[in-house]
């Protein structure tokens, strides 16, 4: 991940290098209206496309994060837990849960005091098979 992280910043980099070397080389034509709007346009393209990339890579990074403290959570974990754990507001870490519920990734249940407890099944499902299984 951390390559593919790598390349799309150098990408942008390049992007916003190459649009600025476009963009001169646009402004020494004598028409410089005909060169100029196309640079701009394909640096604003190269930089958007490279900075959606990386957004999408971070909240993919984001929701693995979020199921791993889970799991390592015996596959339960209050709204609370998971703030202070990945260190995100309250709204950040909602939309993540939400995301994750609608893919089926975790599900939600209310302990007896209340509270919403997320719950990844699958580790729970593959503990239990673990303990019932004799060697």
């Amino acid at each position: 991940m951390k390559t593919k992280k790598i390349l799309a910043r150098v990408l942008q980099v390049g992007g916003i290098f190459m649009g600025s070397v476009l963009t001169i080389i646009a402004s020494s034509i004598h028409n410089p209206s005909e060169g100029f709007a196309p640079a701009i346009l394909g640096l604003l393209g190269l930089a958007i496309g490279s900075s959606v990339w990386l957004k999408r890579e971070r909240t993919n990074r984001e929701q693995i994060n979020l199921i791993k403290y889970i799991v390592n959570n015996h596959g339960r974990a209050t709204l609370s837990e998971l703030v202070i754990a990945l260190d995100f507001p309250v709204e950040k870490v909602k939309k993540l849960v939400d995301k994750l519920q609608k893919h089926g990734a975790i599900t939600v249940e209310v302990s007896q005091r209340g509270e919403i407890i997320y719950c990844c099944s699958d580790i729970i499902t593959i503990e239990s098979e673990y303990d019932s299984t004799s060697y």
